[in-house]
């Protein structure tokens, strides 16, 4: 008796104008949080031959001549050669489940497999989120981009970044520019910045990780400005000094810092951002008169 041929699942990830493609042994859901950048592909996509994650449920174990090069919280990175491993080990039902990507340096993280617990499995059939068991961060850093701990507004075409340390007002500031300039939120915790070759100059992208804001959408536009936050009785905006732009904007950034190669990747770039982005400190109020300063600024 014949087995038949396996199904297969495809779909595609679209961030900052590079594209993803999964292919599953399951079918994965669409959620909340990934609509806007996970869909899946047509049958005409799906015979393309490009790089790509397969997703399938097994209990991969890591070789043992990996080493340990990064550790964050529930994530661990190993290295063997110019492979990658990074384990994911959550906490579900009151026992750990875990999920492994394999992808090498040569594709830029954008290939590789990801091999997960079967309740991970039946979770991305539900509401677990694909994205968040891809090396985002990794194949954004290979590929010249960052993701900064920002609130990202689209105003009359442009984009504005507004960063500083959690609880300092970034959201409360895109609120402000959406109620008094009817401005669009694209992502009230993350954005992505990536040089366009093509426009000579940076532009800002939505991120699929948006924390606890209900923003989070798939767009971008050129960058005019990066607003570095403080609190203050009085508003006031100034330029800052590249050192201080340097030190401030590298902490908010989403890397591996245990990993000595992507933080140097990491710093160079951030010393790009301050070449060529206006930078500002806005010490502010949560009121009319800080969005108009900084509106006054970027016209």
């Amino acid at each position: 008796m014949g087995t038949g041929k396996m199904i297969k699942y495809f779909y595609n990830i679209q961030l900052a104008e590079n594209k993803i493609r999964i292919v599953s042994d399951f079918p994965i859901a669409q959620t909340k949080k990934n609509c806007k950048f996970f869909t899946e592909c047509d049958a005409s996509e799906a015979e393309e031959e490009i790089p790509a994650y397969r997703v399938t449920c097994e209990d991969f174990k890591i070789p043992e001549q990996a080493v340990v090069c990064g550790n964050n919280g529930d994530k661990n990175l190993y290295r063997d050669r110019n492979v990658y491993y990074r384990e994911l080990i959550r906490m579900m039902n009151g026992s750990n489940i875990r999920a492994v990507s394999v992808y090498s340096s040569e594709f830029m993280g954008c290939a590789g497999n990801i091999y997960v617990d079967e309740r991970i499995r039946d979770g991305l059939q539900g509401e677990l989120n694909i994205i968040d068991y891809l090396p985002l961060e990794q194949m954004l850093l290979w590929q010249k981009s960052l993701i900064l701990h920002s609130s990202f507004v689209l105003h009359h075409g442009v984009a504005i970044l507004f960063t500083g340390p959690s609880g300092i007002g970034k959201s409360s500031q895109a609120d402000l520019w959406r109620k008094y300039l009817q401005a669009q939120i694209i992502n009230g915790d993350r954005a992505i910045i990536k040089w366009h070759a093509e426009k000579d100059r940076y532009f800002a992208y939505g991120s699929p990780y948006s924390g606890s804001s209900p923003y989070c959408e798939n767009k971008s536009a050129p960058l005019v400005a990066i607003i570095l936050l403080e609190q203050a009785e009085k508003n006031q905006i100034e330029p800052v000094s590249s050192a201080e732009a340097y030190m401030k904007l590298f902490s908010q950034v989403t890397i591996n810092q245990t990993d000595r190669t992507s933080v140097e990747n990491a710093l160079e770039m951030v010393e790009q951002w301050v070449r060529k982005i206006p930078i500002y400190r806005l010490k502010c109020r949560l009121d009319k008169e800080a969005v108009e300063l900084v509106r006054k600024v970027i016209e």
